[in-house]
């Protein structure tokens, strides 16, 4: 192998040629076998050791990161099946306080016994048109309000009794827009106007209820 007599740093292109072209079989050989062992070198040990083990250790962080999750929903999951058991149970409650079809026209009949018991007197009472206030869909295939508006006379005490006789009833009732005012002739006595709302199931909602 001849070298130019030149420092490194200063050779040339065709420095570099004249080196290569002066190189024998045996040098050649023992130049392309380094490059092939530093090759392997580099792909088996080299690039796992430097460049795949941050990928490892990145996909290693994942896996414990969805253990931790996995382990803490193991642990919510009683919780949450307890939760919907309370949640199943109470809208079981609600809907047996529904009123069935056909079954708030006796409501009339029972705010005029409870307004009996409690000495208040019913002046007048009007159903509502439920038209346009139904159940946003799809609620509105399985319920159906009831709205009466109600006028009544009675002592302040007895009225409040009336009033929590009626929403403590099994059926679920609700007062709204509860609007009170004294008489002009009767200091001890008031009127009161108000709002008497009910759901009932429909009937297909009655039939699937039955079937279950």
């Amino acid at each position: 192998m001849h070298l130019p007599n030149k420092p490194f740093t200063q050779w040339t292109g065709a420095d570099f040629l004249m080196v290569l072209k002066s190189l024998d079989k045996k040098t050649w050989i023992q130049v392309v076998s380094g490059g092939l062992i530093a090759a392997v070198l580099g792909y088996f040990i080299i690039y796992p050791a430097w460049f795949k083990r941050a990928g490892m250790k990145s996909l290693i962080a994942v896996t414990e990161g969805q253990i931790i999750k996995l382990q803490t929903l193991k642990r919510n999951e009683r919780g949450w099946r307890d939760d919907k058991e309370k949640y199943l149970q109470y809208i079981h409650d609600v809907k047996q306080r529904l009123y069935l079809p056909g079954e708030t026209a006796l409501l009339l009949g029972k705010i005029s016994k409870i307004a009996e018991q409690t000495g208040v007197s019913i002046v007048s009472s009007m159903p509502q048109d439920v038209a346009s206030v139904q159940f946003p869909k799809p609620f509105d295939e399985k319920f159906k309000p009831e709205l009466y508006d109600f006028v009544v006379e009675g002592g302040y005490h007895q009225l409040g009794q009336f009033i929590s006789q009626i929403e403590s009833s099994p059926k679920i009732l609700r007062v709204e827009n509860f609007r009170l005012s004294p008489l002009d002739d009767y200091r001890d006595r008031h009127m009161a106007k108000f709002t008497l709302s009910a759901v009932s199931l429909t009937e297909s909602e009655a039939k699937a209820q039955k079937l279950k």
